[in-house]
């Protein structure tokens, strides 16, 4: 059973010590946390304490019961008072009553019997109070979530340009907007992990929480304003939330662009307090019949530009749209990919080139994956990891890296099915041998045939020539060392095979797109 805490007040000492040996309060489910001499004392305990039940005395000293009354009234209603008076009083309890108590009783009355029934008809009236604070607290939030409903239906039917002007206004007036919003700017709020894992629907906690967000945005954006401008907050959904600010009392645009500035700045600064990330942007001032509509469209471009900036608010500008279409030389990666896979190097300075080329025309994020996706089924490489993840170019440059080295790793040692004697024997010899300084001479010896011949046939049959197939047995056996002990750099390089330090370090860099302590350090971290 919960214990409903109480407080005595009472300046008699004796009236307060009777009070609290009585057995009535613990039978009634109640629990006396504290006792007080005087008003004062009183409104000092409850700036620590909460409490269910005050009791107190009407005559006190410093501060009376009448004004303790009203003092706690005016920034609490949900405590249950009840008050103390003598006989001759009742013009003090009218005042009591009248002030907020709930109840009073007189002094002479009390004793163990008629305290119970009074605790009992208290506990009575306090759930009746807690249902009546419940029922008007749903109908607040149904209103204000009506509220919400109709200024999103409003926004949204001005952006789809679904109402006439008359209509316009119309809904305006329904929807409680007093901003004419002839003048605007919009900024867009997204929770950049609202989809949770590849494949999966989102977080199932993400949808109350935008709901609780939008319902504590506005009071955390009026504190940090500083000014009475008129910034609507209407959720779209999936995390994205909109501000649209009305700029209509304004007409010099520099004017505009500072309000909307302040603006995206306090959103930045309230998304930043949120324990999942967001992605602020902010329009340009829009003015005219269409400025809802303008401010939109630019916001939601401008958002697209998140993919290749990771600032923390990205502000509009005219000249910079994203494009649409894949370049050419990420065209022409696809194009030539069986070719650029002969030298793994070179192929991945070609992936690179191509995400430089993306981010020189800022293409559509959607093409990036696109293209991307193309790649890897060309590469024929399974999917580690569902595309939707990549927010960042710069994820994408690091998926990239790590599709090559994975090709790169599923050829280290393969040897295609059907390959003849000869090349098989030569390949078994360098895979057993690459620690040894040997060449394409002593594999031909090995297969019994001449150097000629043998790096004619291997590089028809395998793809690659010798050299390079060793190389990658070598670089195969760096990379496993690297990973898997604490030698140094140098020391796992001659146990693979390398004697020049320097041609490792080379031929390292350009299989991996990493140094060999670039790579070490980012296996660690894997």
């Amino acid at each position: 059973m919960c214990m409903k805490k109480t407080m005595i007040v009472d300046d008699d000492h004796l009236v307060r010590s009777y009070l609290k040996i009585l057995p009535s309060w613990e039978r009634a489910g109640f629990r006396i946390e504290a006792d007080a001499q005087d008003g004062e004392e009183a409104l000092s305990i409850l700036e620590s304490m909460e409490i269910d039940l005050l009791v107190t005395d009407i005559s006190m000293p410093l501060l009376n019961g009448i004004e303790l009354i009203r003092r706690i009234r005016q920034v609490d209603q949900r405590v249950y008072i009840i008050a103390l008076s003598c006989h001759d009083e009742f013009a003090f309890v009218r005042d009591a009553l009248k002030e907020g108590a709930d109840d009073y009783v007189l002094k002479n009355t009390l004793n163990e019997d008629s305290l119970y029934r009074l605790l009992e008809s208290s506990a009575r009236g306090m759930e009746e109070r807690t249902r009546q604070h419940e029922a008007h607290t749903r109908i607040q939030h149904l209103a204000k979530a009506g509220d919400r409903q109709l200024k999103y239906a409003y926004f949204s039917k001005v952006i789809g340009e679904t109402l006439s002007q008359k209509e316009q206004e119309r809904e305006r007036r329904r929807a409680g907007l007093r901003a004419p919003y002839r003048n605007c700017g919009a900024i867009c709020m997204r929770l950049e992990s609202w989809e949770g894992e590849p494949g999966s629907a989102p977080h199932p906690g993400r949808r109350r929480y935008c709901q609780e967000f939008l319902r504590r945005l506005p009071d955390t954006l009026a504190e940090g304003l500083g000014y009475s401008g008129c910034l609507e907050i209407v959720y779209w959904g999936k995390g994205l939330f909109y501000g649209f600010l009305d700029l209509s009392d304004l007409r010099d645009g520099s004017t505009m662009q500072q309000r909307l500035t302040v603006a995206a700045l306090a959103c930045s600064k309230a998304c930043g307090g949120e324990p999942y990330p967001y992605a602020v942007g902010v329009s340009g001032p829009c003015v005219g019949g269409n400025a809802i509509q303008t401010a939109y469209r630019q916001v939601n471009e401008l958002m697209k530009l998140r993919f290749y900036e990771r600032r923390e608010v990205l502000f509009y500008d005219a000249g910079r749209k994203t494009g649409t279409q894949i370049p050419e030389e990420a065209r022409a990666l696809l194009a030539d990919l069986e070719e650029h896979r002969k030298d793994l190097g070179g192929f991945l300075e070609a992936c690179m080139e191509a995400a430089r080329s993306f981010e020189r025309e800022l293409v559509d994020e959607r093409l990036v994956r696109q293209w991307l996706w193309e790649l890897e089924q060309k590469m024929r490489l399974s999917p580690e990891e569902g595309l939707e993840t990549l927010s960042s170019m710069e994820q994408v440059r690091q998926r990239l890296q790590a599709d090559v080295r994975r090709l790169y790793k599923s050829r280290e040692v393969q040897v295609p099915q059907g390959v003849s004697r000869t090349v098989n024997a030569a390949a078994e010899f360098a895979r057993n041998h690459y620690k040894e300084p040997i060449g394409l001479t002593d594999a031909a010896q090995a297969a019994g045939v001449n150097p000629t011949y043998l790096s004619y046939l291997f590089r028809k049959e395998m793809g690659v020539g010798f050299s390079h197939y060793l190389l990658n047995q070598r670089i195969a056996c760096a990379m496993a060392l690297l990973r898997g002990t604490n030698l140094k750099v140098r020391e796992a390089a001659e146990r693979s095979g390398f004697h020049d330090y320097h041609y490792f370090a080379k031929a390292f860099k350009k299989i991996n797109g990493l140094s060999p302590a670039e790579y070490r350090k980012r296996a660690a971290q894997d």
